[in-house]
């Protein structure tokens, strides 16, 4: 997976590209990268939350099938 917890990325380019190669991503709740994560395959949380980001990513690390889901969402996206 790819973890982009930007709190002042432009246009989360970094998610975009991860969800183009169909790799799950951990990202911010908010502005652009909401935006990109709201097609699927991401899931977000906010960044200044360290104990929300560590369970995002022990979540994603653990749940093979929440990491299957997201990895076939970010497939499907176009």
């Amino acid at each position: 997976c790819t973890v982009f917890p930007s709190t002042n990325e432009g246009f989360g380019l970094p998610v975009a590209e991860s969800l183009a190669a169909g790799t799950p991503a951990i990202t911010s709740s908010f502005g652009s990268m909401q935006e990109i994560a709201d097609s699927g395959g991401a899931m977000t949380v906010d960044p200044r939350d360290d104990h929300a980001l560590a369970d995002a990513m022990a979540q994603l690390l653990t749940d093979d099938t929440l990491h299957q889901e997201l990895v076939r969402q970010a497939r499907a996206r176009e």
